[in-house]
């Protein structure tokens, strides 16, 4: 059972000036029931906030808002608490405005998310993996040239990070460069043969150029290694539309 008024109640003192983070183990047990038992972590914040751990707290509820769906609550959370650290580290603020990025992702805001990691990248320019957060924006709102420059840096900065290779070969079939995607889901298999998401894009790339029995070989790979995944999915979908279902 929900308790939405101790919700509002509490989000509702979060903008009071942030005191400096203490009471580590409680935050560490307040994280930990924010992935297995969100509500009592939200009276676990609670506490942590009155007790002057304002910082920890307000992470902690922004962890448990997105445990439980609630993932817009819990990116305006995530981003109050990014802007309000501006004394800490920018490494720190970085992560706090990605935690928001991805929790604006996967409530469906893909306008906020790239704000958000716009943000995040002002306060750590070559974070390879905020870099992969805003082209994943970018490309979800069709700016697959814009997710193209987030993804070169990134390949820039981590060669060997299978993820750019793969949605920067995803970005370049969308934009009818296929050559240089083929040297990316190569790249990508190399450093990473077991990748579904490499072998379901392999297959996408084979697809686009009619190359069906190719596209159905890779799509069966992609679901046998992910079968309950988002990538295993998607691949039993390509199969049924290419006529290949098992």
């Amino acid at each position: 059972m929900t308790r939405p008024r101790t919700i509002f109640a509490f989000l509702f003192v979060l903008s009071a000036p942030a005191h400096a983070a203490n009471g580590a183990a409680g935050y560490a047990t307040c994280m930990e029931l924010a992935r297995r038992a969100p509500h009592d972590a939200i009276a676990q914040a609670e506490s942590l906030y009155k007790a002057g751990a304002t910082q920890a707290s307000r992470h902690c509820l922004a962890t448990a808002l997105l445990t439980l769906g609630r993932a817009a609550q819990a990116a305006k959370v995530f981003g109050d608490l990014a802007r309000d650290m501006r004394g800490a580290d920018a490494t720190e603020r970085a992560e706090a405005f990605g935690q928001a990025g991805r929790a604006w992702l996967e409530a469906g805001d893909v306008k906020k998310a790239e704000a958000a990691f716009n943000d995040a990248l002002a306060a750590s320019p070559n974070d390879v993996l905020r870099l992969i957060d805003r082209a994943i924006a970018r490309g979800s709102q069709g700016k697959d040239f814009e997710a193209l420059d987030d993804l070169n840096r990134a390949v820039e900065l981590a060669p060997n990070v299978a993820d750019a290779r793969i949605l920067r070969a995803a970005a370049n079939r969308r934009v009818g460069a296929g050559e240089l995607a083929d040297i990316d889901i190569a790249a990508a298999l190399q450093i990473d043969p077991d990748s579904p998401a490499a072998w379901l894009e392999k297959g996408l790339l084979a697809e686009s150029r009619q190359q069906i029995r190719y596209a159905q070989a890779a799509f069966r790979r992609a679901a046998e290694l992910d079968p309950e995944g988002p990538s295993g999915l998607t691949a039993r979908s390509a199969l049924r539309r290419t006529g290949g279902a098992p």
